[in-house]
């Protein structure tokens, strides 16, 4: 399993803010590096990435793209088995507040596993 750090994910975001024309701001990097911490309290990679994805979401470290580089750094941990629509729509039910438990987002992200 692989294990993402602050640049690695920094880097995420530069890339998807380079595609559209955005500048890749960093506005906490505490919450950044607190929500990269849950990668030590999972095991199962479907738990793992969807812990990653909801404390990114929710952390909000970056100006723009949060949710956009939520979805890559999870798909880095675990590649999702759900259709994209369906992953899209978890993300923003996240970022609503609608959804916080971790095995009810992994059970949208890979209904299949």
């Amino acid at each position: 399993m692989h294990e993402l750090d602050l640049d690695y994910l920094i880097g995420i975001n530069e890339c998807i803010c380079d595609q559209v024309g955005e500048e890749c701001v960093i506005i906490n990097e505490n919450n950044l590096l607190s929500a990269l911490g849950v990668q030590y309290w999972y095991d199962d990679p479907r738990l793992l990435a969807s812990a990653l994805i909801r404390s990114l979401t929710i952390a909000h470290g970056f100006r723009d793209a949060n949710k956009r580089t939520a979805a890559i750094a999870g798909a880095v941990i675990c590649d999702f088995t759900c259709s994209e629509d369906e992953m899209a729509q978890c993300i923003l039910d996240i970022a609503k507040g609608e959804l916080r438990d971790v095995e009810e987002i992994a059970d949208i992200l890979y209904p299949e596993s």
